[in-house]
Order: C-alpha cells, then structure tokens, then sequence
C-alpha cells in the first residue's frame, strides 16, 4: 500500500525535481506520459528522469505510475507541504 513520509523510520521529503515530475504525472492537464515526455517537459535527461521517478516510487512504497494513482490522497498531503 501507500507509505507517506509520516510512516518512515525518517523524515524524509521528495525533492524539488521529484516534485515536479509527481505534479506532471497526475496534472490531468498533462500530455506527459513517458519518461522521455517528462525529460523533455522538465529539460532532464531521461536517465535522470528514471532515476528520479524510481526515488518517488519508494517515497510512495509502489512499483510503477499505476500505483501512484492508487495513493492520489497521500500524494495530495505530500503535495500540500
């Protein structure tokens, strides 16, 4: 299931580029949809990007986007900070 920062043994929060990668994949605005989108969007590389989303995933305590959608409240919480 969903971990939130509170859950972890430390305090930790997402990063500011971790950040802006999470909005660009829920925004439902966005036409984002691979990491290369997100690189482009964001002026990363994609190696970047993938590293990064692979940091948001565990903040998160999920495998893939798909499981980001599932934890959309803590998200919103994380979000709000």
């Amino acid at each position: 299931m969903c971990q939130t920062a509170m859950k972890l043994p430390t305090r930790r929060r997402l990063t500011p580029t971790q950040r802006r990668i999470l909005h660009l994949l829920i925004d439902r605005d966005s036409t984002v949809e691979t990491s290369a989108e997100i690189a482009g969007a964001l002026r990363l590389t994609k190696d970047s990007v993938d590293h990064q989303l692979s940091g948001v995933y565990a903040f998160f305590g999920v495998r893939s986007a798909r499981g980001l959608f599932r934890c959309l409240d803590a998200i919103a919480a994380e979000l709000a900070k």
